[in-house]
């Protein structure tokens, strides 16, 4: 621009001998020096002409760089945001879950920390994003101001421009003062006119150029307004976020404090049942150890009356034997024994059996039922009837079957006793 500005002072010198020499002054430098200055100001203003398109080609390349980046940066914020508070919802149903499940609560809570580390870790990593989605709007807003200055830049030229236009436009009109007195000179600026024409084509796509410029400008003010727009967003989840976290610590810490209730309640009634255990079982000991025993008595029991009743059948017996040749003898031999038995001792005087009670007959099947290994053929049948009529349950048994079962025995004496 300063080599142009520089060449349009040179062409101004030579307009301005041109008009002295019409006007009888001193002679200008020749015609030929004069035809060189202007190329030499079309060729400068050519070359500053496509270093401004260079400059704007490199502008939109780097506004296009930093736009993707950008809105890729944007995108993964957002999908890892949305992650995020999947992430914090699954803890917050987790925490919820701790309250109603005391039996896994240590479990849960140690998935609810790990879900809280992962949500801090991801939190810091979307602060990191966040810094770097920052960072990527300051470059945008400097290269805003790049761009800005660059605008301002290729305005200002444009005003050099139209100036050099200006300062054209009276130089033509001082050569056409000339004119009658510079041919060559006309021509030369003839020449000059219909490149500066081109200029001017030129200097319009310029125009137009620097107009799409500041509409990409705008485009680029509109992201970074929109960027800023979901950088404020994302820092209010941020604070959601962060409340939201908050809740699951402290709903975390009371189910820490339930779960550490609930242990020592755990532990307390353990301690409890542990004890009650003990005392069960040695009462279930004793208890055992009791109804042995009392199974021992029982069959103690019926072994004697067992035995009481063979002592007594056979004392029948020899009774019955004794007294059958006393009947066969006559009269003095009946009043013999009956003196005899009146004269015995008392110790010898057996007594005759008592007749036992009958039992009823839904009693004894409901025994007979419970009594093992005693089979259904005509014994057992023989043996129900001997209980109904009330014989001793080992009595019945030896008569019936030959021996006693003693596991039947002890049934039998539970259910219906020693005798009836």
């Amino acid at each position: 621009m300063a080599r142009l500005l520089a060449a349009s002072g040179i062409w101004a010198i030579m307009a301005g001998a041109a008009l002295g020499q019409s006007a009888g002054g001193p002679v200008d430098p020749p015609a030929q020096e004069r035809a060189n200055a202007l190329r030499e100001i079309i060729l400068l203003m050519e070359e500053e002409a496509a270093g401004l398109r260079s400059q704007i080609e490199d502008m939109r390349a780097e506004l296009a760089t930093g736009q993707a980046p950008a809105a890729a940066a944007a995108a993964r914020d957002a999908a890892e945001l949305a992650e995020l508070r999947r992430q914090l919802e699954a803890a917050r149903a987790e925490t919820r879950a701790i309250e109603g499940k005391a039996a896994a609560a240590q479990l849960q809570a140690r998935a609810a920390s790990d879900a809280q580390a992962r949500s801090q870790q991801e939190l810091a990593e979307l602060r990191a994003r966040l810094a770097r989605a920052e960072a990527a709007r300051q470059d945008a807003e400097r290269m805003g101001t790049d761009l800005t200055a660059r605008l301002e830049s290729a305005q200002q030229e444009l005003a050099t421009l139209r100036t050099a236009e200006d300062q054209r436009v009276r130089n033509q009109a001082a050569l056409s003062d000339a004119e009658a007195s510079l041919t060559e000179l006309r021509r030369q600026i003839d020449g000059a006119e219909a490149e500066l024409a081109g200029l001017s084509e030129r200097k319009t796509g310029l125009e137009q150029q620097a107009a799409a410029l500041g509409e990409t400008l705008g485009a680029t003010q509109q992201q970074l307004s929109d960027l800023t727009a979901q950088r404020d967003a994302a820092r209010e989840e941020i604070a959601a976020l962060e409340a939201r976290r908050t809740e699951a610590e402290a709903a975390l810490a009371q189910a820490q404090q339930r779960e550490a209730e609930l242990r020592q309640g755990l532990e307390d009634a353990t301690t409890r049942q542990t004890a009650a255990e003990a005392a069960a079982l040695d009462a279930e000991r004793r208890q055992a150890e009791a109804e042995q025993g009392f199974a021992e008595a029982q069959e103690l029991r019926a072994i004697a009356e067992a035995a009481l009743a063979e002592t007594t059948a056979e004392v029948e017996r020899a009774t019955a034997a004794r007294n059958a040749p006393r009947q066969e003898a006559g009269p003095d031999a009946a009043e013999e024994q009956q003196a005899d038995a009146g004269a015995a001792p008392p110790g010898d005087t057996i007594a005759a059996a008592p007749q036992q009670p009958q039992r009823p007959a839904a009693t004894v099947d409901a025994a007979l039922a419970r009594a093992p290994a005693l089979g259904s053929g005509p014994q057992r049948a023989e043996l129900r009837q001997r209980l109904i009529e009330g014989q001793c349950p080992a009595e019945a048994l030896r008569a019936a079957y030959g021996q006693v079962n003693r596991q039947s025995l002890r049934v039998l004496v539970a259910e219906l006793g020693a005798c009836g």
